[in-house]
């Protein structure tokens, strides 16, 4: 599991997905499943400070609650005829379909 925005969203706005999902997905060149997980900043949101430098009991949820989750279906694509960041942008666009 990978997340591709490289960090933990400490907004609403989300991060632009990093190329590195793309690298990753293009050597590996399997199928992928996309996992977006939505309204659990309140849940758990992420550490005040870098996420490098956080105590580890700031990397875990602060309560219960609701979050959405939506699973895609498995993405089955001969990854290794595109490039990386056609692959990143491919699989952003998709993630934000969903």
């Amino acid at each position: 599991m990978f997340a591709p925005q490289g960090t933990m969203q400490r907004s609403d706005k989300e991060d632009p997905f990093k190329m590195g999902i793309g690298y990753l997905i293009k050597e590996l060149n399997r199928p992928v499943t996309i996992v977006r997980i939505k309204d659990y900043r309140g849940i758990w949101p992420a550490p005040k400070e870098d996420i490098a430098q956080a105590k580890y009991k700031d990397l875990w949820p602060k309560r219960r609650g609701e979050a959405i989750v939506a699973v895609s279906k498995s993405i089955n694509k001969d990854w290794s005829n595109m490039s990386m960041i056609q692959i990143t942008n491919y699989l952003e666009e998709k993630y934000r379909e969903m």
